[in-house]
């Protein structure tokens, strides 16, 4: 408390408006396989367009239906809009989809410095530029630029000043030897360069000494073309130091072969669904990667998804903007959703330095004298990727046969895997399910795993195909295809599948019934309260099922709910529609938690407490603190009363329950009581028949 020592008037805020705060009851966890995304994390999807963009559509290669149960459970009015989705994989069989893009050389020309040596009004150059696979050139087909006689520049740079370097609108550039370090042709000349790649990519360049352009006028020795190797071409027969200079010149670019040295793009994560492929109807999906040539030695990289563009980036081979430093070469600090890359050469990764877009001639044409890197006589010098597409391919979704241990899991790893990653702090989930699993050990782990956490209610549904009630009846029990019974308040049991259209497969498919089990439990919650069945008339009618696997008489629905079985019956009612006929947990023993109504209110009160109550940790152990607890605890379960979740209950914070031992221990302890409403499951009318002298009033 503050000490006020002098006179004066003082205010002080003291904030008690303590209360509970709301919760979601509708958070759903789902464990399955899928064809993209990152695996073994907990990720939230809150609309059917984000799962499928974020793992990919559903299809018959993965095991089980957890792409399908998710959609489901997100659509309609009915479903959530918190949905936690954990992809699990084999890493041993997952593998990265990629593509390859090829890298080139730019077309690159000469320019002998005595082309001035006549030409009092200099020079016209005429040069093309074009590409047999793209319209590269001009729009007239070529370009004549003005070139004044140099004026206390050397050769190049009045090159340069007319025609420019930047290899971008003018589809050429002139570059030269910076400080003539030696090299073959000097300083006073210059390097024309046409800006696309590959050996498909070429430039002509005609000297002229009158803007008449006659043949006569053509001036002689005025360029000299670059081999593959970035060397000038020298005709057979003359001196290897000095070039054979001719008037026209032509040159083309070089490709890399693509075998042993391009841009390899990888998926970020595995899986199958990068793979461009040709869907129903000619539509395109999956991803690929295309660049197309900029100016300079920039490219601009794109990332397609489903025949769209969905990311680009500009990059070069250059220093500026090299493209490892636009796009990620790993999975930390990406930058791209899609994709990881690497300069590859030989199938390893290669260091981009040697194959830099260099302005220096001497570079270029290999000298004898390292350049900055310590490297020389290393190819053509004017790098860029090679326009163009390749769609990824390769990818495997990790999918394999081994199901079991990627849904189940490694609590130990780090992170965690699998199942297990819904067991950590900001993955607020109420329910769970693995759908279209019905593998014991999976099962078992999940409900297993709802058991330690205290957290949610593990959902399951019996084997697709199984067959009668009785089939269903011996399976829960662990009398067929199990070997253990399912007894547990934390989770709960349906039967039969029911068949629903799935537009991704493009026909009728039989889902597992749980699936629909967790949907009426959202669809409770969004009309009433955790508290009500997910059952009956009013909130287990299945709307878009159009069929149940097996029929149900009433012979067998009390089998399966009674007679300490524990099996949730989904029934084709005539005229009534398909709907759920039971809200039992699969707990054997005859308490309120045998009913799902009341586990689901205990794992609302739970959380409730747990939230609004942190806030007392390290407080005075003492009667004002525990008046403080009891305080916060009673309007939110008198809320629940009013809401008829509760019938009766009582608070007990005080010297009861805080013995001393209890306090020298540094432990607060709280008890609260409930009486919890019980459903009316079993409407008994019964019926008199009276004699006539009998009074009714």
């Amino acid at each position: 408390m503050p000490n006020f020592v002098s006179p004066g008037v003082y205010v002080i805020e003291k904030d008690i408006s303590e209360y509970t705060p709301a919760t979601n009851p509708s958070i759903v966890g789902v464990v399955g396989f899928a064809d993209k995304g990152e695996p073994h994390k907990p990720t939230l999807i809150t609309s059917p367009t984000q799962l499928v963009s974020t793992f990919g559509e559903p299809s018959d290669d993965l095991p089980g239906q957890g792409l399908q149960g998710a959609l489901e459970i997100l659509a309609g009015p009915n479903g959530t809009n918190q949905l936690w989705f954990v992809r699990a994989i084999d890493d041993e069989e997952s593998a990265l989809a990629s593509s390859r893009l090829s890298l080139g050389a730019c077309p690159a020309l000469a320019v002998n410095s005595n082309i001035f040596t006549e030409a009092t009004e200099g020079v016209w150059v005429e040069i093309s530029v074009r590409d047999n696979n793209n319209d590269f050139g001009f729009p007239e087909g070529s370009r004549t630029f003005h070139v004044p006689v140099p004026n206390g520049e050397t050769n190049a740079q009045a090159l340069r000043a007319a025609i420019g370097g930047s290899l971008s609108t003018d589809k050429v550039g002139v570059f030269w030897d910076d400080d003539d370090a030696g090299s073959l042709m000097g300083s006073e000349n210059g390097i024309l360069v046409g800006f696309a790649a590959g050996a498909t990519a070429s430039i002509t360049a005609t000297a002229y000494s009158s803007a008449a352009k006659d043949i006569d006028d053509i001036i002689s020795n005025a360029f000299v073309a670059l081999d593959s190797e970035g060397n000038p071409l020298i005709e057979e027969g003359s001196d290897p130091e000095t070039p054979a200079w001719a008037d026209t010149g032509n040159a083309n670019g070089w490709t890399y072969s693509t075998a042993s040295f391009a841009y390899k793009a990888e998926s970020l994560w595995p899986g199958a669904g990068y793979n461009e492929v040709v869907g129903v109807g000619g539509a395109v999906k999956g991803n690929a990667v295309a660049t197309e040539s900029l100016g300079g030695d920039q490219s601009v990289l794109y990332v397609y998804e489903n025949g769209s563009i969905l990311e680009s980036f500009t990059v070069s081979l250059g220093t500026e903007s090299f493209v490892e430093s636009i796009i990620n070469t790993g999975n930390t600090d990406t930058t791209s959703e899609v994709i990881r890359g690497n300069l590859e050469e030989d199938g390893g990764s290669l260091d981009a330095n040697p194959i830099l877009f260099t302005k220096r001639i001497d570079v270029l044409l290999g000298d004898g004298v390292a350049d900055a890197n310590g490297t020389d006589d290393i190819t053509p010098r004017f790098t860029k990727f090679i326009d163009g597409g390749v769609g990824m391919a390769g990818g495997n979704s990790g999918a394999s046969e081994n199901t079991t241990g990627s849904l189940v899991g490694n609590a130990a790893a780090l992170p965690k895997t699998g199942m297990q990653s819904l067991d950590v702090e900001g993955v607020p989930i109420t329910m769970a399910i693995v759908p279209g699993i019905t593998d014991e050990a999976v099962q078992n782990e999940l409900v297993a795993l709802a058991e330690r956490t205290n957290d949610f209610i593990a959902v399951l549904g019996t084997p697709l195909a199984i067959g009668n009630a009785q089939n269903a009846i011996d399976w829960h029990n662990g009398k067929l295809m199990r070997t253990s019974p399912i007894n547990s308040s934390y989770a709960a049991i349906y039967y039969p599948a029911v068949k629903v259209f799935n537009p991704y497969l493009g026909r009728d498919i039989f889902m597992d019934p749980g699936v629909y089990g967790i949907k009426q439990m959202c669809f409770t919650d969004s009309v009433a309260d955790p508290w009500f069945a997910p059952a009956g008339f009013v909130r287990g009618r299945l709307l878009k099922p159009t069929e149940v696997e097996v029929d149900l008489n009433q012979g067998d629905r009390d089998s399966l709910y009674s007679g300490g079985n524990a099996i949730n019956p989904i029934v084709n009612f005539p005229q009534r529609g398909i709907t759920i006929f039971g809200q039992r947990t699969a707990q054997r023993d005859p308490t309120a938690l045998d009913r799902i109504n009341v586990r689901r209110l205990l794992l609302v009160v739970k959380r409730v407490i747990l939230d609004a109550t942190q806030r007392f940790v390290f407080e005075p152990n003492d009667e004002i603190t525990w008046e403080k607890v009891k305080a916060t605890l009673d309007p939110f379960l008198d809320d629940i009363r009013r809401r008829r979740g509760i019938n009766q209950f009582k608070v007990v914070c005080d010297e009861t329950t805080n013995t001393p031992v209890r306090v020298d221990r540094n432990e607060l302890w709280c008890k609260v009581l409930i009486k919890p409403t019980k459903t009316a499951e079993v409407i008994v009318f019964e019926l008199n028949i009276t004699n006539q002298s009998t009074n009714l009033s």
